[in-house]
């Protein structure tokens, strides 16, 4: 990594941070404890801007999320990650237009401080730049216009997607949470942004040609998920299902 991350983790009992955080520092990352109460986390978080929280399940999700904004300020947000009994093995929301990313207990260590290193591009050898130049110049062909919003956000997802393939195995859980915190937004504006520039390239009478990789003109326009998983797959040679985020011990 260009620096190590920093991650601020939250929980009680004790043993439950403490485990975490040896686990975390073995792959170069900075670590700090803090007990399960909001007001130390909110006052932590806003001295100590870390990359990522990790919190044990101690709230509702109403309340979580509440937490995370408190944890917000205007020049930083962190990734916020809540550790849970009932959690799945993959890194995901529980609401499609929530921020606040929910991970089973027992996770490894080594693969989620990887996953979140690309989240975060923070390793020298991340294929971002790599992919960027491809992907530039398919969105060119198919007519997705450079000054939308929505043209932003399917870069991003589909130089995410190439990265983390699992992201796309649930767009509305997973990708369009990670590209919210991304872009500071919320995950039902990137899904929309995203329909609207989609909408605006199939709709141009040139365009066939161009979209018939990415679905049959019979069917109608694609899907958000069709159209980034056909770029992914032309770009990056990667298919849907092959792959997955699980971070979790079996």
């Amino acid at each position: 990594m260009n620096s190590k991350m920093k991650i601020l983790i939250a929980g009680d009992p004790v043993d439950f941070s403490v485990r975490i955080s040896s686990s975390l520092r073995k792959r170069n990352t900075r670590t700090a404890i803090v007990g399960a109460d909001a007001d130390n986390i909110v006052k932590s978080a806003v001295e100590s801007s870390p990359d990522v929280i990790i919190a044990d399940d101690f709230l509702p999700l109403k309340e979580m999320e509440a937490l995370f904004k408190r944890c917000c300020t205007s020049a930083h947000e962190p990734l916020f990650v809540v550790i849970s009994d009932d959690a799945h093995d993959e890194l995901r929301t529980r609401d499609m237009n929530s921020k606040v990313f929910f991970l089973a207990r027992y996770f490894d260590a080594d693969h989620l401080v990887d996953v979140l290193s690309r989240i975060l591009c923070r390793e020298p050898d991340c294929d971002c730049d790599r992919y960027a130049a491809l992907i530039i110049n398919e969105l060119g062909k198919l007519h997705i216009s450079a000054n939308t919003k929505g043209y932003k956000y399917i870069k991003e997802a589909v130089v995410l997607t190439c990265t983390v393939p699992g992201l796309l195995d649930s767009i509305s859980y997973m990708l369009y949470p990670v590209l919210a915190y991304r872009f500071r937004t919320a995950p039902r504006l990137v899904e929309a942004a995203m329909r609207r520039a989609i909408e605006g390239a199939w709709t141009r009478k040139d365009l066939s040609d161009g979209m018939r990789y990415i679905v049959s003109s019979d069917k109608g326009k694609p899907t958000n998920y069709q159209f980034i998983y056909s770029i992914v797959r032309n770009v990056c040679g990667i298919e849907a299902g092959k792959h997955s985020v699980r971070l979790c011990r079996k």
